[in-house]
């Protein structure tokens, strides 16, 4: 639920009043009215709740001692018995999110970080699989 100052709510609430008085004297059906209001408030809401996306033109965090809760890729393949390259595939399809890099040398590189309980948080749920039903 979005919290709305006094005069926001005003707004829109005038709003709402002048759409409805338009509505029904248009002949609209109060049925038909009540879904069309309930899906542009859902609208509005799903609007406001998304996240910004990433900047993806700003500078990376490169850190020189590995932060509580970050992994790197290698030691998450390892303990989680995942093969690297299936990590990899969720950073680049944004199923997880880089965290930024571990200093590798003076130039950069370094291992890609990653939130530990979010990859496992992923690992945890369910998969559609797709594909045809099976015969029973």
């Amino acid at each position: 639920m979005v919290e709305l100052e006094p005069r926001q709510l005003a707004s829109v609430i005038d709003q709402w009043l002048h759409t409805t008085r338009e509505a029904i004297q248009l002949g609209a059906e109060e049925g038909r009215l009540h879904s069309m209001l309930t899906m542009e408030a859902t609208a509005a809401e799903e609007h406001h709740c998304q996240p910004p996306p990433p900047d993806p033109s700003g500078p990376e965090t490169i850190y020189t001692e590995l932060p509580d809760g970050l992994i790197t890729v290698p030691e998450a393949a390892r303990k989680y018995q995942i093969n690297r390259r299936t990590i990899q595939t969720w950073l680049n399809q944004n199923r997880l999110e880089r965290k930024g890099r571990m200093r590798g040398s003076a130039r950069g590189g370094g291992f890609v970080l990653i939130d530990e309980c979010e990859l496992v948080r992923y690992m945890n749920t369910p998969k559609n699989r797709g594909g045809r039903p099976r015969k029973s």
